[in-house]
């Protein structure tokens, strides 16, 4: 069955390559025929090889496509690709990463360092969070806003930093389990 689906798919990519070959060439393209008069002269003629140029290529990828292949292709690199959006979508919109208005380039170039260094800890931070809690999925400015932007009282010890958080504050569990999670700095 193997063999059969490949015969048939370079069959299609040989009559793909025709098909394109024969149609008349517009705005210096590969088709055989000059810019004037191509070896297909009428407008219907024309039209009927678009068609059958569409109704090859639809075969050619649907015989690409054999085993699975699609879902492969579809969860590999479609999804994927979504994520690398949705990812540039949370570095420009939720950490304002896109504002580079300062006249120099070396300005901009370290604002943009920070902001990839402000990306990189708001990652960490929903890494560290419990996998099953709705806010290991909350977009980057939830977090900022709910977890990070808090009013607290900062202690200063010989040994360690001590963060008194309010008494109203709803995510206050949260933040003690984080806290817990992230790696310990070591004193210098």
């Amino acid at each position: 069955m193997e063999q059969v689906v490949l015969t048939i798919h370079l069959i299609l990519a040989l009559c793909l390559i025709i098909v394109v070959l024969l149609q008349r060439s517009e705005g210096g393209a590969l088709g055989m025929g000059g810019g004037g008069g191509g070896l297909v002269t009428s407008r219907g003629a024309a039209t009927a090889l678009t068609k059958l140029t569409w109704g090859i290529a639809i075969a050619f990828i649907v015989t690409s496509l054999t085993k699975g292949a699609g879902k492969a292709l579809y969860e590999g690199v479609y999804c994927a690709r979504g994520q690398a959006e949705n990812h540039i979508k949370a570095f420009k919109t939720h950490l304002v990463a896109d504002r580079t208005s300062c006249t120099s380039a070396t300005a901009n170039q370290l604002r943009l360092f920070l902001h990839a260094g402000a990306y990189w800890l708001m990652w960490t931070l929903r890494a560290a969070l419990p996998k099953r809690s709705p806010w290991r999925r909350a977009q980057f400015d939830t977090l900022r806003l709910r977890l990070v932007k808090i009013a607290a009282r900062v202690v200063e010890m010989k040994t360690r930093i001590t963060l008194h958080l309010p008494t109203a504050c709803p995510a206050a569990p949260l933040m003690r389990l984080l806290l817990e999670r992230l790696p310990r700095m070591a004193p210098v």
